[in-house]
């Protein structure tokens, strides 16, 4: 009888700690609502959910983005912005549109709250929407063809 009571508490712990292991590495998919204080933030984000973001470098910050970076996914080059406020995040969007939709090009964002991903050429790559999957957030280009 204490063989017996022996083996289900060890099955008993077996189990509690097999289930709470498998939970907590998983990554969960956002919903774009999250914010960033950081591009490096943002590139680590990206690590968890399964996206290696290789050689992670840290850009001037512009004109609209209060903290940028790039990075590689493969042999795609990303750039990874932070902004202080929606507002700031707008005029960002509508300055590139503006320099990309005369010339009909497929480029990308993914935006979330207060924080972008260019994602680049649309046409090759389903950079955006692979990334859209686990970050969430709205895909903006400006031409939809």
């Amino acid at each position: 009888m204490k063989t017996l009571l022996g083996l289900i508490a060890v099955a008993a712990t077996v189990i509690t700690v097999g289930g709470c292991s498998s939970g907590d590495d998983e990554f969960k998919s956002r919903s774009g609502t999250q914010q960033y204080d950081s591009a490096q933030s943002i590139a680590d984000d990206l690590k968890v959910a399964g996206f290696d973001c290789q050689g992670f470098k840290k850009d001037a910050v512009t004109t609209y983005s209060a903290d940028a970076g790039r990075c590689f996914l493969g042999d795609r080059e990303i750039v990874l912005s932070v902004f202080t406020s929606d507002s700031t995040l707008d005029q960002n969007i509508a300055s590139h549109l503006g320099v990309y939709e005369p010339v009909r090009a497929q480029y990308g964002f993914l935006v979330g709250s207060k924080w972008m991903i260019n994602c680049g050429d649309t046409t090759t790559k389903h950079t955006c929407r692979d990334i859209k999957e686990q970050l969430g957030g709205r895909i903006v280009k400006p031409i939809n063809y």
